[in-house]
């Protein structure tokens, strides 16, 4: 059985890290099918998630936000957002609803509300 976001759901809340659900199956009506889930994670002391069966995904590089600020991890269908501090943290969660809220389909609109939310990016 591939590791889903019911498990990933059960696992983050044992950890008992705060976490929320971004991505596009988060912000957009109607939800795509076949896509991942994402879930925006606060760990403070960033904890390695590899114990519990999470491949650090993070790149040397820039990700596809052209930020490093954060790392991200994946297990099955779900990818972890791991971020360090609360205002971060905060960031993530008022882009991601600002983007449902528009109910931005297109993901490169999403890339830039995001890189402006989170960066001050804006273009």
């Amino acid at each position: 059985m591939e590791y889903d976001e019911y498990e990933a759901l059960k696992d983050l809340t044992k950890l008992g890290f705060p976490f929320f659900r971004t991505g596009s199956r988060e912000i957009c009506n109607p939800a795509p099918i076949g896509t991942d889930v994402d879930f925006v994670v606060l760990d403070e002391n960033l904890h390695l998630l590899s114990p519990f069966g999470f491949e650090n995904t993070s790149s040397a590089g820039l990700n596809e936000y052209g930020e490093s600020n954060f790392c991200t991890y994946r297990k099955g269908e779900v990818n972890l957002i791991v971020v360090n501090t609360h205002i971060e943290f905060r960031k993530w969660k008022v882009a991601t609803a600002a983007a449902k809220q528009m109910n931005l389909i297109k993901k490169r609109d999403r890339i830039d509300l995001f890189q402006g939310v989170l960066y001050g990016n804006w273009k």
